[in-house]
């Protein structure tokens, strides 16, 4: 996860799964990555809780990156490694 670097302040951010036990809890700034890893069972249901430090009213937009890990890890180098913090080019 990635808050956008447009917003100042911080940003605690607590999220769980619904099916299943995992759970994370962090307090970050703009524009730094929050990396997790976290292996859902075949179905997940996520709640995601945020806090801002600032007063005031504003939007927030955050992309969730999810990928499909297979056995054994495809080998990849570090030129074809997308940051999966960042959305996809369109």
């Amino acid at each position: 996860m990635r808050i956008w670097a447009g917003n100042k302040g911080a940003w605690t951010l607590r999220a769980r799964d619904l099916l299943g036990e995992g759970k994370l809890a962090v307090t970050t700034e703009p524009d730094k990555p929050v990396k997790f890893e976290y292996k859902a069972g075949f179905q997940a249901q996520l709640d995601l809780e945020v806090e801002w430090s600032e007063t005031g009213d504003t939007d927030l937009y955050i992309w969730v990156g999810l990928a499909l890990q297979k056995d054994p890890p495809p080998e990849e180098s570090e030129e074809d490694e997308r940051d999966i913090c960042e959305p996809p080019p369109p």
